[in-house]
């Protein structure tokens, strides 16, 4: 789990990253999670983190392949 992410999904052109849903996870005070937050501050147009019934994803859109999932997670 070295990004954080418990579940990935691909659909309609939109990758849904889905983190640590323990909120005292200490992935939340790690480095890995303080990138995350820097790459979504610094790509407003393009991701987004949200919370949802205590479920917290990263959505990212523009996403239409696995190669360009991959590129992304390269750049965090």
């Amino acid at each position: 789990m070295k990004f954080g992410v418990e579940k990935l999904v691909l659909k309609n052109d939109k990758m849904t990253a889905f983190i640590v849903s323990n909120p005292q996870s200490t992935y939340y005070q790690s480095d890995v999670f303080g990138r995350l937050l820097q790459f979504i501050a610094g790509n407003p147009r393009k991701c987004q983190l949200r919370e949802q019934n205590m479920r917290r994803s990263v959505v990212f859109s523009d996403v239409k392949t696995v190669e360009k999932a991959w590129e992304i997670f390269q750049r965090i």
